[in-house]
This record gives C-alpha cells, structure tokens and sequence, in this order.
C-alpha cells in the first residue's frame, strides 16, 4: 500500500482509496490521468506476428482489448494500461493515446513499463507489474512496488 497525507487534514493515511480521518478521497496524481490498474483476463498470441500478443484487461469499470509485445503480460498479471486519450511519454515525446489497429487486431490502450510510468529500476521492456489486492481500475502507484 502507498502512504499518502490528506490535503484537507493533514492525516498521514497507510493507504486506501479515502482518508481515514476524514472521508476525503485520495487525490489523483496528474500524471497517472487516464492510467488505469488492469487484470489480465485473456492472452492469444497473435498469428503471423514475432512477439505481439493480444490481450483482454479488466480495468475496472470496463474490459478493454490491447495488443502489446512484452513478454512478460500472461492470464492473471496485475498491470497498468494507459487507456484512450492518455498522454504516454515515448522516447522522450508526448504521445496521446488512440485506438489503433497492431498485428491486424484492435488495441484501445497501452501496456505500461515501469519507465513510462516514471519509476526507477524496471525493464523498458516488460510490463509494469502490481502487488496482488490493488484495486482494478485505481490509479498506479508513484513508484515501482517492491516485493515483500
């Protein structure tokens, strides 16, 4: 769980969606707008295509299809995917997020790696993973989780 200090009473919360003392909801970090945890429902491989993977996640309030390439995204991974019109950094330049169509399937998202969600350490080329029990849906933590 992330540590978070409520803005209207200064309480020093251990995690959770609403201040403890106080009932206010936890800000959301404007950097993680439109970024959404997201379970992993399905994964095909693609046919005729090196490495994509076609993927249907559970982001809460919806199921979303994304093709992505990394080779860690299997059934049952806790990841975060950046949902349509978010803005992603890639190779140092904003990019909004479209539906699109990779390897001649649908993907309406991205798959996040740990640098693109500004975190240290990490593999630009694996999905960024989350700790069992996080909320789906919720925003991703400010910094890469570490095992316990």
């Amino acid at each position: 769980m992330t540590e978070w200090t409520c803005a209207d009473c200064d309480y020093e919360n251990e995690g959770g969606e609403e201040c403890e003392a106080c009932g206010e909801a936890k800000p959301v970090d404007e950097r993680y707008i439109g970024y959404k945890v997201g379970l992993v429902k399905e994964c095909t491989e693609i046919p005729k295509t090196q490495k994509l993977k076609q993927i249907v996640v559970d982001i809460g309030d919806e199921e979303v299809q994304v093709v992505t390439n990394a080779p860690n995204v299997k059934e049952g991974l806790l990841t975060v995917i950046a949902t349509i019109g978010a803005s992603v950094e890639v190779d140092g330049e904003p990019v909004i997020i479209k539906k699109t169509t990779v390897g001649g399937k649908p993907s309406c998202g991205m798959v996040c790696n740990g640098p693109m969600l500004g975190w240290t350490g990490g593999d630009a080329k694996q999905a960024a993973t989350i700790p069992e029990g996080t909320p789906l849906g919720t925003a991703p933590p400010s910094s890469r989780p570490r095992g316990k």
